[in-house]
């Protein structure tokens, strides 16, 4: 999967940065257990949230949900891998430096 995607007619880099953090305000770490336990529909809303933020990185350019959800409508569609997607995102997530400067701050 690539570190791009398009939404709408703009091209996106998928990444993670203070500006990102600011639409991930409802994202729960706490939820990626019930996605273990077995509710994995959970990973679809987690995915568009994490997903929202990701593109969001900008704050000259702004997406909507609205778009976001149209991109994912189209992925699934397109036979995309929605646990893939998950995981290149979370694991951004995890590598960004904003949320490293996080981590060492609550240590």
């Amino acid at each position: 999967m690539e570190d791009k995607i398009k939404l709408g007619r703009r091209e996106v880099e998928l990444k993670f940065t203070y500006n990102s953090m600011l639409y991930l305000e409802n994202f729960n770490f706490g939820d990626i257990d019930k996605i273990d336990e077995g509710y994995v529909f959970k990973m679809f809303s987690m995915t568009r949230e994490l997903l929202f933020g990701a593109v969001n990185n900008n704050p000259r350019k702004k997406f909507t949900l609205d778009d976001v959800d149209k991109y994912l409508s189209k992925f699934e569609e397109d036979d995309g891998d929605i646990k893939e997607l998950f995981e290149l995102l979370f694991d951004k997530l995890e590598s960004s430096n904003f949320f490293k400067k996080l981590q060492q701050e609550e240590a």
